[in-house]
């Protein structure tokens, strides 16, 4: 049994202005501070790279901004919603090794002061026994 037309649209609009409730969207915004990650995230800095929760984030983030037909921010509770649950995903991803890059990496730079005048005159033999002698002394300390 379906419902009349207008009891469908009395249900969706109150659908759309409880969605609109600001202290509903607080509410959420509240409870995204309890939760794993970046709560702000959705922002442009949050939102910049290629992954899907990224790529969805930007776009919800983005209809977030957008006026609605009644020329009001979108902000919306459901909006608010998905952005916690992406946010948690985007922790969850962090934490099993995605999001934070392919390799975790440390680059040394040293420098050896008239090194290149030096092995000029030295040759490559003396340039490689220094260069051993010195990773030598610089590796084990790394």
């Amino acid at each position: 049994m379906s419902e009349p037309p207008n009891a469908v649209a009395r249900t969706a609009e109150a659908a759309r202005q409880a969605n609109r409730r600001q202290d509903l969207v607080r509410a959420i915004r509240s409870a995204r501070e309890m939760l794993p990650g970046d709560e702000n995230f959705g922002d442009h800095l949050s939102t910049a790279g290629d992954r899907p929760s990224e790529v969805i984030a930007r776009f919800l983030a983005e209809r977030q901004r957008d006026d609605d037909d009644d020329g009001r921010a979108g902000i919306t509770a459901t909006s608010e919603a998905a952005l916690a649950a992406l946010q948690v995903w985007q922790a969850l991803s962090q934490r099993v090794g995605r999001g934070a890059g392919m390799v975790e990496a440390t680059i040394l730079f040293t420098d050896l002061v008239g090194f290149s005048s030096w092995v000029l005159k030295a040759g490559d033999e003396l340039a490689l026994e220094l260069l051993r002698a010195v990773a030598g002394v610089v590796e084990p300390a790394i």
